[in-house]
């Protein structure tokens, strides 16, 4: 019970840093005024949406994240979401992920198991944003009709 209530705490604490002013000035690609607008999507959310992808195509994938927010009623087009993700700085992905793993070592919680943290690695997929840098960055994945910039754990 103690494990569960300690990664409850944890995602707390991780969703609350997204909607730090600090990580909203990392966040931006271009200008100081990317994201300063209230938009139907915050960056929180869009942030949120782009970690708990599982492979659906965006529409599903949007549906799904506004489903579960409680949201439905939310008019947002793929056009849009789109948009506001090209304007996102890709390095607040690796970003967050140093802040969270600094939080988890940094912590009491880490247990050993004869010595030793176990990890695990699923293979999870995540799309990038299909752009040059990044299939050069991540390479491609797909079949032989399409080819979209994905990152496997």
């Amino acid at each position: 019970m103690h494990r569960n209530k300690s990664y409850k705490k944890r995602f707390q604490t991780f969703s609350k840093s997204l909607s730090d002013p600090a990580l909203i000035n990392y966040a931006r690609q271009n200008g100081k005024n990317t994201f300063s607008r209230k938009r139907k999507l915050a960056l929180k959310d869009m942030l949120l949406c782009g970690l708990s992808k599982k492979g659906l195509t965006t529409t599903l994938e949007r549906r799904n994240y506004l489903k579960e927010k409680g949201d439905l009623s939310m008019q947002l087009s793929v056009q849009g979401y789109l948009q506001q993700r090209k304007r996102l700085n890709p390095e607040i992905f690796p970003y967050r992920n140093l802040t969270y793993l600094m939080d988890f070592y940094h912590s009491d919680e880490p247990k050993l198991w004869k010595g030793y943290l176990l990890i695990a690695i699923d293979g999870s997929k995540v799309e990038a944003p299909n752009s040059k840098e990044h299939r050069e960055t991540f390479g491609n994945s797909g079949n032989q009709h399409s080819k979209t910039g994905q990152v496997r754990a």
